[in-house]
């Protein structure tokens, strides 16, 4: 198991409307289970579910001569804790 599947929480106003469901940005070879240990060791809860999502990157104009770039492509985990459970990103 690797503990640093996690890069980063992705910590929103739309993605804290939902309640018990947190979204983490994780690397892209992260499995289900990986996410839900890291995620489990790390915030000390206990996770009913993870849903994983590979999001395409776009393409991005910039600069003054409105250069085209591509942003990378990621991996996104939306992970739903049991009832009765509280993460540290909550009370933040």
């Amino acid at each position: 198991m690797k503990t640093s599947v996690i890069k980063k929480p992705l910590v929103t106003e739309k993605t804290m409307q939902t309640g018990k469901t947190y979204v983490f940005e994780v690397e892209k070879e992260a499995k289900k289970g990986d996410i839900k240990q890291a995620v489990e060791q790390f915030y000390k809860v206990e996770v009913k579910s993870v849903r994983t999502v590979l999001a395409k990157g776009k393409k991005r104009f910039v600069g003054k001569k409105r250069v085209a770039k591509h942003m990378p492509d990621r991996k996104k985990a939306y992970v739903t804790l049991n009832k009765g459970e509280i993460s540290e990103l909550a009370r933040s």
